[in-house]
């Protein structure tokens, strides 16, 4: 199985595949290796899974995320209860999507996904339309500074 880091690392797109309900979890328990052909990575929405059992063992590599409510999270979870779900996960994800206005709130969760080798996201989502080309600059430069 390919790495993430190996995915990210070439020219072409990839294809994720978000599990965000308690279907595409028991849809995953039972794909075969041809029913996952075509998916690159795996997106496991912990805000909306929170509480259901997880598999132990990925077919994919794995981007978790907890989103914050602002930017389409489920269940309006709290800070601390997105970042301990963040924390339960670095063990088995492959990369870890934290919301850019998220990143110093938690800091330590980036920290950590570093520490173990996790790639890191960090996302800006925007339902009304893309940001200009100088919004988008912003926010890729504000990025690299919060790690």
């Amino acid at each position: 199985m390919a790495t993430l880091q190996h995915l990210l690392s070439g020219s072409r797109s990839l294809v994720v595949g978000t599990l965000h309900e308690p279907a595409g979890l028991r849809w995953l328990k039972g794909a075969t290796k041809a029913g996952l052909r075509g998916l690159d990575v795996l997106e496991a929405r912990l805000d909306a899974l929170a509480g259901m059992e997880l598999p132990k063992k990925w077919p994919l590599p794995v981007i978790a995320t907890a989103r914050h409510p602002g930017e389409g999270g489920v269940g309006s979870l709290s800070q601390a209860a997105r970042r301990r779900l963040l924390e339960e996960a670095i063990p088995w994800a492959s990369a870890l999507d934290v919301e850019l206005r998220s990143a110093r709130p938690l800091a330590s969760v980036v920290a950590q996904a570093h520490q173990h080798g996790r790639t890191v996201i960090l996302s800006h989502h925007d339902f009304k339309g893309t940001p200009s080309l100088a919004s988008l600059k912003k926010l890729v430069d504000r990025a690299a500074v919060e790690g």
